[in-house]
Parts: structure tokens; C-alpha cells; sequence
């Protein structure tokens, strides 16, 4: 099952990359800043944030996993946890459909493909 990862692989092609987030480890989308624009100082529309580190990338690599889906989205819901939304109100269903559509993104390239994200898009880095 194809998967993202936060990766190094591609950095410094932007002037603003940075790769904070640990190598090789899952990756999901965060919040954004209001009226933050893609290369503004945040950071938040160009980037990704790693399951474990909870910390941003500006790539991320699509690899083979032996994880199952049903694996993956324990593993989504727990990062989401780890930031409180759980206690907040946010449901594990929710978590396994936001699960579901990273899954469908990565499986939408080929394995080995660096990717980058500019606001809603989501592309080969080249």
C-alpha cells in the first residue's frame, strides 16, 4: 500500500524548503493560518506534518508499506490524538476518512515519487 513519508530528498529546490519532520516517518495534513499565502513565512500551505514529530516538511516521498489500511488509520487517529483533538471533540470516524484520502492521494503516484504540496495541490517535485 502506497504511503507518504516526510523525506530530504528534493529540498533546496525552493528557497524556502525545510524538512523538520523525521525522516521516513508518516506524514497527514495540519491546520492552516488565515490568510497565510503559499510561500508565506508560515509555512502551513506548502507543508506536511509527520504523524510521530508532529513536526512540518516541504517533501514527502511516496513509499510501499506492508502497513494495512485499518493499521494506518490507528496510527492517523493516534497522531491526532497526540494533539488533543480528540478531547475536543473530534471523532475516530472523521480521523479514518481523512485516513482513507491520504492513502488515495499517495496511491495516485508511483512509489519513489518526491512530492511537494502548494496550497491545495498536491504535485511531483521536479
Amino acid at each position: 500500500m502506497n504511503v507518504l513519508v516526510a523525506t530530504t530528498k528534493g529540498q533546496g529546490k525552493r528557497s524556502n524548503d525545510f524538512c523538520y519532520a523525521n525522516e521516513g516517518e508518516l506524514v497527514g495534513f495540519s491546520l492552516e493560518c488565515d490568510g497565510e499565502r503559499i510561500d508565506g513565512g508560515c509555512g502551513c500551505r506548502r507543508s506536511v506534518v509527520g504523524f510521530d514529530s508532529l513536526k512540518a516538511t516541504t517533501t514527502f516521498e511516496v513509499v510501499d508499506s506492508p502497513l494495512t489500511e485499518q493499521e494506518f488509520c490507528a496510527l492517523h487517529w493516534n497522531s491526532l490524538c497526540k494533539c488533543g483533538w480528540d478531547s475536543i471533540g473530534l471523532k475516530r470516524e472523521s480521523s479514518d476518512a481523512q485516513a482513507k484520502c491520504l492513502l488515495a492521494l499517495a496511491g495516485r503516484f508511483a512509489v519513489g515519487s518526491v512530492l511537494e504540496r502548494r496550497g491545495r495541490s498536491i504535485r511531483a517535485r521536479r
